[in-house]
């Protein structure tokens, strides 16, 4: 099947990379998935190459071909693509992407907090509690930390934030394509992880992952 995709992330996952989309036909949020559980069902940069072979960026709307959903009790938004078909790079009208917009501004959460508390992870126990694994927020007063990790060669990102006049610190920010620049205000796009995760299994620590943020005008 084919659905017309709205792309909003290509966070690291695994040395892959954790694509979240909005589906712009059936309005909802899906995360793109494949087969290949060796590299935790995410997509490689070749999954992300455009029928002529130009590279997928964010916010492009893509045609793109699914086998059919991912039954993850724990990622319920996983779809899986058919590998064998490229995506295709779609132009849309300005007025079609003002709507799309719209649409996708319902789906900005109003909750008292970002998957149940403050923390950067949840316990087992909250994490069995959340039936959704992507979630979309405002943010405000966003500061970024950029250290140098122990376990790789490559800088980490940090970042912390307000959210509903509570304060959120250590979050790991997982996209390559920012600034890395302080701000005032952001739509983040906020995930949880697979539960099978063998991270998770062993530490029983759920962490959120700001896949991406969207800067706003103060």
């Amino acid at each position: 099947m084919k659905k017309r995709i709205l792309i909003l992330t290509k966070s690291f996952k695994h040395n892959a990379r954790c694509v979240v989309g909005f589906d712009i036909d059936n309005f909802e949020l899906i995360r793109l998935v494949t087969s290949d559980k060796s590299i935790h069902f995410s997509l490689t940069t070749n999954h992300l190459k455009y029928n002529n072979n130009k590279t997928v960026n964010l916010l492009d709307i893509a045609e793109i071909n699914f086998i059919g959903k991912q039954y993850n009790i724990n990622q319920p938004e996983n779809w899986i693509i058919d590998e064998t078909k490229k995506f295709v790079k779609l132009d849309i009208e300005q007025n079609e992407r003002i709507n799309i917009f719209r649409q996708l501004k319902e789906f900005i959460s109003n909750e008292d907090y970002i998957y149940l508390n403050t923390n950067e992870y949840l316990t087992k126990e909250l994490y069995n509690k959340i039936n959704k694994s992507i979630s979309l927020h405002i943010i405000e007063n966003i500061k970024f930390h950029i250290y140098q990790s122990a376990f790789s060669p490559n800088p980490r990102v940090k970042i912390s934030f307000e959210y509903n006049g509570q304060q959120y610190d250590n979050f790991s920010f997982t996209s390559d394509d920012s600034d890395f620049k302080d701000c005032k205000k952001a739509i983040a796009i906020i995930t949880l992880p697979d539960g099978n995760d063998e991270f998770c299994i062993k530490k029983e620590q759920y962490y959120k992952f700001v896949a991406q943020i969207y800067k706003l005008k103060s």
